[in-house]
């Protein structure tokens, strides 16, 4: 009787397969934390650009950090342009105080009532929007 010897090789003469089958690799639970995007400074201006006043000038920035593990996204151009003739500054939006809040809407029972307030001062540039409602409605009881 002939036993047939199976070998490591490959059928074609090539050297037999080593090492494992899957490999695995640990991971520190910080790995898993979300990371918002972070971008990095403006450049300066460029106005290589501007001719007696006219034109385009230019600045830009990058993305320091890309978000990850379901941070936060960059938001906001990366490239700004301006006329020459004129600074660009970068101002955030402000909102001014809350007025008082109006009179409940009923004299007795269950009512509303509100409440505004406006922008003191507009975002220019690539300043920080305003965050947050402009006006407020919410409930009011009267007791008569």
């Amino acid at each position: 009787e002939r036993h047939r010897v199976i070998s490591r090789m490959n059928h074609c003469g090539g050297d037999p397969c080593n090492g494992p089958l899957i490999s695995t690799m640990h991971c520190r639970k910080d790995c898993e934390d979300p990371v918002d995007c972070l971008f990095d400074e403006w450049t300066s201006w460029d106005a290589s650009t501007c001719e007696g006043g006219r034109g385009q000038k230019m600045r830009s920035r990058n993305v320091k950090q890309a978000a990850v593990n379901g941070g936060q996204p960059c938001v906001g151009p990366t490239q700004e342009t301006g006329p020459c003739d004129e600074p660009i500054q970068d101002i955030d939006c402000e909102l001014s105080e809350w007025e008082a809040w109006t009179e409940c809407s009923v004299t007795c029972g269950l009512g509303f009532h509100s409440r505004e307030r406006g922008i003191q001062t507009a975002k220019q540039g690539f300043g920080n929007p305003c965050e947050g409602p402009l006006s407020m409605v919410d409930d009011c009881r009267m007791k008569k």
